[in-house]
This record gives C-alpha cells, structure tokens and sequence, in this order.
C-alpha cells in the first residue's frame, strides 16, 4: 500500500487477517443455513469494503471507538453479501431474519474485539521498538517541540524522532532531541541516521523552500507528514489520512514511488491496448502512410531521441509532417506548426494528432506509457 510506513507494513496484513477472521467465526452463527462459498464471499466482500473505508493502513493512533462506524459499515456488507449468496428466501422473514441478526451483531461484536486485540500487540511491538520508527522533524517552534515531546511520551504511537533541522539556530535552544542542521542538511542527516520518516512542522523556512523539501522527500520515497495551516481545526472533522496527535493534526501525505506490482500491470494494459489499436488501425496508419510518402518523399517515419524514465533515451516516432532541411532540425527542432514547408497532408496530420500514431510502437516496445483518462 502507498501509505503505509514501511516500519509498520505488517499492520496491513494483521488487520485483514482481523477482518477476515471475524466475518468467518460470525458464520458459526448461520452454519447450518450457509455454505463455505457464502462464508468466503462474505469475509472477502467485509475485507474489501474494510480497505475501501482505510481500516487496514497504517496509522499513528489506533482506536476501535473511531472505528466503530466504519466497521458497522464493513459488518453491514457482509451481512448483505451473506443473505445475496446464501439463498436463503427473504420472503419467509420470520425464519431469515433470526440468523442474520445473529450474523449481522456476531460479527459487529467479532470485528471489534479482533480489531483491539491487533491494536493492542500493534502498541506493544511500537512501545518496544519493534514496529517504531525514527522521524526526523523539520522546524524548531512551539508546534514541533509539542510534536516531539507527545511522541517521546507515547512510543506507541510509532514514531521515534531523533532530531531537528532548522535554519533558526536561535530558536533551537532546549530542544529534546538534537539539532542536526540546517534545512538544507535534511536529505544528509537522514541517508547517515537512516530515517525514512519526516514531519514538517511550521519551521521559519520560506514556503517555497519547504514546499521543495516536501516534494524531494516524496521523490525518494519517503514517508512525509505534514502539519497543517490551522490545524487546531482538524480535531474532529477530519479526513482518513489526518491523524491527531495530543493536539496536533499532521497529514500523511501520499507516497510517490509505483509498487512493481502495479508497473507490472501497466505494462500488460499498455502492451495489450497498443497491441490492439496496431492491429485495428493498420489500414489507416498504410494509407497516412502513402500519403506522407506522396507530399514529403522517401521517410515517412520522422525520428528523434528523446529523454526516457530513468534517464533512458529512445527514438520516438511520428509520421513525418515536412522534409526537414538537414539532420540537425530533425534532432533539435520539436515545434513546427507554422513552418510555411508543411504542406496539406502535415498540416491535417497536425492538427489531428494522427502524426502521433506511430507511437503506438513506442508503448509496445515499452520505450513510452498511455496516459490520460
């Protein structure tokens, strides 16, 4: 998952283990009216709904009783799931209605008791390091040092912090863990302590120049907390990914870096589609084809190396719209849309992004990726 902190990525599974568990020890309840098709189709259905309502992600304060809703919710599905796949006939209520009242309240009563008996071994792991982390916290004011102090005092919370950075050299007097530099000292302190988790707090750097950091983070993959303008505001009415800590809200911002998993599916969705589209568009890619060939010559193909992920260059491929006047505009020149040389079939090319079309080859060759909606 994206947003778990890689210190904690066995939460994930225990909590749907947690989920998984519940809905098939409530199906003790329904046994004889249920067949182990409809108990998988329940617990996976509940588990679902459970990651959709962000019970399985990992986070800083773990409470069943702020919970609760969302796993009423996640029990009310796989009560429903249960009486679609069972058979069971709605219409005879009086015999229906016992059983999946039992299920429905089993497991309400199982999801919550599992849910804080793997929270309370989740403190536990934190309180003796096993699942904490060390964070580094960006900024030295009255909120940081707060933020400090809360999780120094409660190590359940899973984040350890083993120093500041701040240009402010004067405000960073008393502090409860060391000073470890400057603002720009941050991607140093944390390659040499080995920290993947930060926290920017209200430190006295330029937002611009925060807003960098931020970003540099995300690109290496670290786990960044944020703490937001106004953030006495956030302690009830809050989103999933807002989380309090004593009396200050931080937001855990999204992870950049693409799971292999996930590139491994992109890649079978693009190779199959682009695969698709060259079949289904060959004949009209032949007779653009002819037509370039009868306004610009021989080449129809127009070439030009381009910058790759990674770094990789890579010759992408248009249709030519014009000849140009020397192999040198062909490698440096990427914008001609006014250039008097293009002649009719270019321009219609152009301006219908039918030119792009061999790219299609690109996407198959994975040297490129579709986008867009």
């Amino acid at each position: 998952m994206d947003d778990v902190v890689p210190g904690l990525a066995s939460v994930t599974p225990l909590l749907i283990a947690a989920d998984l568990l519940a809905v098939t020890g409530a199906s003790l309840a329904v046994a004889d009216s249920v067949t182990l098709v409809t108990v998988l189709c329940a617990a996976v259905g509940g588990a679902v709904v459970s990651r959709g309502l962000s019970l399985q992600r990992s986070r800083l304060v773990l409470s069943v009783l702020e919970d609760l809703p969302a796993l009423c919710l996640t029990a009310l599905a796989s009560t429903l799931l249960l009486l679609a796949t069972s058979g069971l006939d709605v219409g005879d209520g009086g015999a229906v209605l016992g059983p999946v009242a039992a299920f429905a309240a089993t497991t309400l009563g199982l999801l919550a008791t599992l849910r804080g008996v793997a929270y309370t071994l989740v403190r536990a792991g934190r309180r003796r390091g096993v699942l904490s982390h060390p964070v580094v916290i960006v900024g030295t004011d009255g909120v940081a040092r707060r933020l400090a102090a809360a999780l120094l005092a409660d190590r359940s919370l899973g984040l350890h912090p083993v120093g500041f950075v701040d240009d402010d050299v004067e405000t960073a007097l008393d502090l409860p863990v060391p000073l470890l530099g400057a603002l720009g000292d941050l991607p140093h302190a944390m390659r040499a302590l080995d920290v993947n988790d930060v926290i920017f707090a209200f430190g006295n750097a330029p937002d611009e120049r925060a807003l960098a950091l931020v970003r540099y983070c995300q690109s290496q993959d670290h786990q960044v907390f944020v703490v937001p303008r106004f953030y006495e505001m956030m302690g009830l009415d809050r989103p999933s990914r807002i989380e309090v800590v004593r009396d200050v809200a931080v937001v855990r911002l999204r992870r950049w870096r693409v799971r292999p998993h996930a590139l491994l599916v992109k890649r079978c969705f693009d190779a199959t589609l682009s695969a698709a589209a060259l079949a289904a568009l060959a004949p009209l890619m032949l007779g653009i084809a002819l037509a370039v060939r009868l306004e610009t010559g021989p080449g129809v193909i127009f070439r030009q190396v381009r910058v790759g992920r990674g770094g990789r260059t890579f010759e992408l491929m248009k249709f030519r719209s014009m000849k140009p006047a020397d192999p040198s505009e062909s490698a440096t020149a990427w914008n001609i849309d006014n250039d008097h040389r293009i002649g009719p079939v270019g321009r219609f090319l152009r301006r219908t992004g039918l030119d792009e079309l061999p790219q299609l080859v690109n996407i198959l060759r994975g040297d490129m990726s579709l986008v867009g909606p």
